[in-house]
């Protein structure tokens, strides 16, 4: 740790040295410009500028001889660290089998794209400017590819209509894409403090993001789920009752209002909105029940209760953004298990 003495120059303006050392590192002299982004505790954050992707740069080699499922997670593992480069090397002939997890993850990753391939080397390059969609939008395009899967995928399910509950499965993709570059911006920011002024984003908001982000995820991951057994519902022809599907119309129906008066809480930081959704799952228990009690009969009672399982988990997920909607509007960061008793990291 360095210290330095403010000088008073000019009779008006304050001034400090810069440390040599420092300077020389990051290649700046007479001239250039640096940048003071001030930050929530009252420090300065001094960046060199001209920032550019270019101060981004971060490369890693993977051994591609590993098995092709360690494989694909440390390419998606590695991403979401904010390396650009990635390396897939082999001692010998790169298998089929890992180059096929290599093309196939990077097909499911926004941006990463395989630039050269050899006999024993594949090399991905991310070609996707982080900056170009800040995580505010990112989590709002989330919220509403989320919404309309959920409401799609009760309505396949009252309809009997599996081509509409495949495109639901489908469209999960695109969700996975959305949260794996909200969590990379994230650790990009971590690395490059600079960059949070071009992605509209502090580190602390940053985080926030990334809780609301996770949270859509895995609602997004149970209207999934909801779709797979609306499609084997429908491929045996299974019959439900109409006053069945009207309790899970009921269900979704609040499970949706949470969901989206928990995300207008999260934006406008109002903690009465959010206690307002929050306040709306105190009617879920009684209906969970209710839809519990009408499936017990049924011949599809395991597909069905599966369904209704994951009802009540995107309605409790729903409570988790307002729970922290909540926390947020009185400048807290980190979520905690509120006494209404929902608590994400419980559940699946």
């Amino acid at each position: 740790m360095e210290t330095r003495r403010i000088q008073l120059t000019g009779g008006s303006t304050n001034t400090v040295s810069l440390p040599k050392g420092w300077v020389n590192r990051v290649g700046i002299g007479p001239g250039d410009v640096v940048t003071f982004l001030p930050q929530p505790d009252g420090t300065l954050l001094l960046v060199p500028q001209p920032q550019s992707l270019a101060s981004m740069e971060r490369s890693r080699e993977l051994d591609g001889d590993q098995r092709p499922s360690y494989l694909t997670r440390n390419v998606v593992a590695s991403y979401l660290a904010g390396y650009n480069t990635l390396s897939v090397k082999s001692k010998r002939r790169l298998a089929p089998e890992a180059r096929k997890s290599v093309r196939d993850i990077a097909n499911k990753i926004i941006g990463l794209e395989i630039i050269e391939e050899s006999i024993d080397t594949m090399v991905l390059r991310d070609l996707v400017d982080p900056t170009e969609l800040p995580p505010s939008k990112n989590v709002r395009r989330i919220y509403l590819i989320v919404r309309s899967m959920y409401l799609d995928v009760i309505t396949a399910l009252k309809e009997k209509d599996m081509a509409l509950a495949e495109d639901v499965i489908r469209r999960d993709d695109e969700v996975d894409k959305l949260h794996w570059l909200l969590v990379r911006q994230f650790n990009v920011v971590l690395f490059n403090p600079g960059i949070a002024t071009k992605i509209e984003v502090t580190p602390g908001d940053g985080l926030g993001f990334v809780l609301v982000g996770h949270a859509l995820e895995r609602i997004g991951d149970h209207a999934r789920r909801i779709g797979s057994y609306v499609v084997e519902l429908s491929r045996a022809d299974a019959q439900i009752p109409q006053p069945v599907l009207q309790i899970v119309s009921e269900a979704s129906t609040y499970g949706l209002q949470i969901l989206g008066d928990a995300i207008d809480a999260f934006y406008s930081r109002d903690p009465g909105k959010a206690n307002a959704a929050i306040e709306l799952s105190e009617k879920m228990p009684a209906i969970d029940e209710r839809l519990t009690q009408s499936i017990l009969a049924l011949k599809a009672v395991v597909p069905m209760a599966y369904i209704a399982e994951s009802i009540h988990r995107i309605a409790s997920y729903a409570v988790d953004i307002g729970e922290f909607a909540l926390d947020s509007s009185f400048g807290c960061r980190a979520h905690y298990a509120h006494p209404s008793g929902h608590d994400a990291r419980s559940r699946g």
